[in-house]
């Protein structure tokens, strides 16, 4: 999650901050980019005692056009993906001295 939707208006919950032009519920960035909503499992429960979940909150982004964010996160998501592939032990070379 990028949190895109909450940088372009707040949900039914949330509360917008117009000084940072986001939610005020909404965590800063890790280090690859990924946010998310600091209310959410309270968001969640009132769902579920509500019995009608809110159809868009955390079911991921729809919002794929001109998300430079998104786009920021998948890459960087798939960056880390292949570094940590590539320093996964092969069971067979458990054992193996390396020259």
């Amino acid at each position: 999650m990028t949190g895109y939707c909450c940088t372009q208006s707040a949900c039914i919950y949330g509360v917008w901050d117009s000084s940072i032009h986001q939610c005020k519920h909404l965590s800063k960035e890790n280090d690859i980019g990924q946010r998310i909503c600091l209310i959410s499992k309270d968001i969640l429960e009132a769902e579920k005692m509500k019995g009608e979940p809110y159809p868009m909150f955390d079911s991921g982004c729809s919002s794929t056009l001109f998300n430079t964010a998104r786009d920021e996160v998948i890459k960087k998501l798939t960056k880390k993906e292949v570094v940590m592939k590539r320093n996964i032990c092969h069971p067979a070379d458990l054992g193996k001295s390396s020259g």
